[in-house]
């Protein structure tokens, strides 16, 4: 019976993140970190004998997921620039505290919660691996403009193949659809990299799907993500021109 009921906490849980619209990776990292299958400095130190196990953050405790997502003062920052509540009973669990906070959350607060514990965590690599400055402030500020984009975009969900994306809005723009043999399709990306500007992908690919040509660089400016679009935009324009 015990292994019914964790079936049913697991499909409980998957479904529910599964269904907020945020990055896929934002999805599979909320998994992993329910799973504690993070290579946070605390299950490091299970592993290898003398790791250093403070956190990255505060450099004065432990670090272990419910410290760095919920106790951590640069996380209490983090989480009352967002205006997400982030406490929780003190069950030693980071997968409980997840499922109590859940339950309190509205629905725009769950994609906030769950880019917010991203975003902690590609900070926290970066202060580790890139000797970035701890700057709490700019976690909220990363997660407002993921948030934002992701909401600007009217995207609702649509199945295609057995398969859940998300495409068009409900002004009645259409799904997905093959493209014509012979017109080309570009696809254009954009994100701010923390420290080092704006990073802009454009791939074109045939009516098919081939890929035909693509190119990713790195602009030392940093703007609004719309300012971020619309220069991948004017690369795909003389791109073309040349051609």
């Amino acid at each position: 019976m015990s292994g019914l009921w964790d079936w049913e906490r697991e499909k409980w849980l998957w479904k529910r993140l599964w269904n907020v619209l945020v990055w896929p990776r934002v999805k599979r990292f909320l998994w992993k970190l329910c799973s504690e299958d993070l290579a946070t400095r605390a299950n490091y130190a299970t592993r290898v004998r003398g790791e250093k196990s403070f956190c990255p953050f505060c450099n004065s405790v432990f670090e272990s997921s419910l410290h760095l997502f919920r106790d951590c003062w640069v996380t209490h920052i983090v989480w009352e620039g967002l205006s997400v509540n982030h406490e929780g009973e003190d069950r030693g669990c980071v997968r409980e505290w997840i499922e109590e906070r859940w339950r309190g959350f509205g629905n725009r607060e769950h994609g906030l919660f769950m880019v917010g514990c991203w975003a902690l965590w590609e900070h926290r690599n970066k202060v580790i691996f890139d000797a970035v400055k701890v700057d709490p402030m700019a976690v909220v500020r990363r997660v407002r403009d993921i948030v934002d984009e992701m909401e600007g975009g009217g995207f609702v969900r649509v199945k295609r193949k057995g398969s859940e994306e998300c495409h068009g809005d409900e002004s009645g723009n259409r799904g997905w659809a093959a493209l014509v043999a012979e017109y080309v399709k570009v696809n254009i990306d954009a994100g701010v990299k923390e420290g080092e500007g704006v990073g802009l992908g454009v791939v074109y690919r045939s009516g098919d799907g081939r890929v035909l040509w693509g190119v990713s660089f790195v602009q030392v400016q940093e703007w609004e993500p719309l300012v971020d679009e619309g220069v991948a935009v004017l690369e795909v324009v003389k791109e073309a021109i040349q051609k």
